[in-house]
């Protein structure tokens, strides 16, 4: 069976578009950052929201649209919406019909097979197509890929940090309750570094929409063949130190790079 269901869906308009949709509410142009650091861990965004921000921006979709301190307006962090591929891009979608231009997960994921270490950074620069979401954006491949100019950016500024990272691919599904032990061992013996459930379909629907999209992973847990190691420590005290080097390096790419139309 195709994926998606019906096979020639990609050359097809798209029924509802964002556009038509905000027009259809009465949603009133708002002046949206031009990058958004998404957040899905409530007690995180919550910190961030109370110490790192300056206004809350006025957005149509789920969750709540904040301005980091610091950025002009330039970066905002979005949180409070949910979890997974399906309400990712829906946030997205509202936000790239307002402006925003460049997109960067910023939270925790699992640490596959060993081979990242908890508290070891993992800047993604591809991920296994294992969710729904993407699908039905781009052609089915193996691998949604993020924007190689972003993963760059974000894994010099750690390095002038001195924030400890590596680069590599991160496995999308949406399933947390199916990853099964062959799957894992798959994965692991290919050196995927990480699992989670978003980048997949972040990076499809940017590529899609002509935006940038990058993801930067904590591992809380190991995800291992013969064992699991569960979290360890809180969300905040391990993503918390991650927020000025990804804002920082959003602030960076905009201001060298401009609007996305025009980045090289």
């Amino acid at each position: 069976m195709p994926v998606p269901n019906y096979p020639d869906k990609h050359g097809a308009s798209a029924y509802l578009t964002p556009s038509a949709f905000h027009e259809s509410k009465d949603v009133a142009a708002s002046d949206v950052p031009q990058a958004v650091v998404l957040c899905y861990q409530p007690p995180f965004f919550d910190h961030v929201v109370e110490a790192h921000t300056e206004a809350e921006v006025e957005y149509p979709g789920a969750g709540r649209l904040h301005s980091l301190s610091g950025t002009d307006g330039r970066v905002g962090v979005l949180g409070g919406f949910g979890i997974g591929g399906p309400v990712t891009a829906i946030a997205m979608e509202h936000l790239i019909e307002l402006g925003t231009e460049r997109f960067c997960v910023l939270g925790g994921c699992g640490g596959l097979g060993g081979n990242v270490a908890p508290g070891e950074t993992v800047v993604c620069d591809r991920a296994i197509r294992d969710d729904g979401v993407s699908h039905h954006y781009l052609p089915s491949e193996r691998y949604a890929d993020a924007s190689e100019r972003l993963v760059s950016v974000l894994a010099d500024t750690f390095d002038d940090t001195d924030v400890d990272h590596r680069t590599g691919s991160s496995w999308t599904t949406d399933a947390i309750f199916r990853e099964t032990v062959p799957e894992i061992e798959h994965y692991r013996d290919e050196g995927v570094l990480a699992v989670e459930m978003e980048a997949a379909t972040v990076f499809a629907v940017a590529e899609y929409r002509d935006v940038d999209a990058a993801a930067v992973l904590r591992p809380f847990d190991l995800v291992l063949v013969d064992d699991w190691e569960p979290k360890a420590g809180s969300t905040v005290d391990g993503l918390a130190a991650l927020l000025a080097p990804v804002r920082d390096a959003l602030v960076v790419d905009i201001e060298t790079h401009g609007s996305v139309s025009n980045a090289a």
